[in-house]
């Protein structure tokens, strides 16, 4: 799934824009690409795995906690873009933070987490796999096993025609002074991330319209990389 498409407004931006909406709308659109590689990375990963392929456990669950990291992150950063009513993204998932939240304090929480509950400190991910109808499903645990039970996706109920679908992070979050164990479910957090991110540039559009501004080539002053040679 590509978030953003090369002709997305927030590639785009016209300079006659404020300086403060040009700014935090660039790092919107920056966060959203650095978004783009950690899901791209998850990806790849999983299906190294699920077909045998070398596993790189820690990669999968530094992938998983950035995607959780970065849309928190592009949430904070989207209420900072100047309008007159306050708005987020994600009101349908405004239970993320808890979970980055979690992974920010992780080390606040470790007796408590392995000792106590018997948990892997990173958590536990799930996924479906849809190899062409031969469906089957895949758990990678961050760490020791314990031996702990935890509920896996039965291949009987998988329905997504995606060839890796279902990605579901298992973890602790704390709220209101009590830890317990929850799940969030990456794959649709980043469709309802595409969903939004969709409704911003409709949105976008349709204002810069109104004022009569158009789309302008980025030009060589975006993401620039400057070398310095020795004299």
């Amino acid at each position: 799934m590509t978030l953003l498409n090369k002709q997305s407004i927030l590639k785009t931006l016209p300079r006659t824009i404020s300086f403060e909406q040009y700014l935090i709308l660039d790092a919107i659109r920056f966060t959203i690409e650095i978004i783009q590689i950690n899901y791209d990375e998850l990806l790849e990963e999983l299906q190294n795995i699920s077909f045998g392929e070398d596993k790189n456990i820690p990669k999968v669950f530094n992938s998983a906690w950035n995607i959780i990291d970065n849309i928190q992150r592009l949430n904070e950063i989207y209420k900072k873009f100047p309008q007159q009513t306050e708005l987020t993204l994600f009101k349908d998932i405004a239970e993320i933070k808890f979970f980055r939240h979690s992974y920010q304090h992780l080390e606040d929480r470790i007796k408590e987490i392995i000792i106590d509950k018997r948990l892997p400190v990173f958590g536990a991910i799930k996924w479906a796999v849809n190899d062409n109808n031969k469906l089957f499903s895949c758990l990678a645990i961050s760490g020791k096993f314990y031996g702990k039970e935890t509920q896996i996706i039965n291949p009987a109920d998988i329905v997504d025609k995606a060839l890796i679908s279902q990605i579901t992070l298992m973890t602790t979050v704390r709220q209101e002074k009590q830890t317990f164990e929850k799940e969030i479910v990456i794959s649709d957090l980043i469709n309802s991330l595409k969903s939004n991110i969709e409704k911003l540039e409709t949105g976008l559009s349709f204002s810069l319209k109104q004022k009569g501004l158009s789309p302008e080539n980025p030009g060589i002053t975006t993401d620039i990389v400057i070398t310095f040679n020795q004299a």
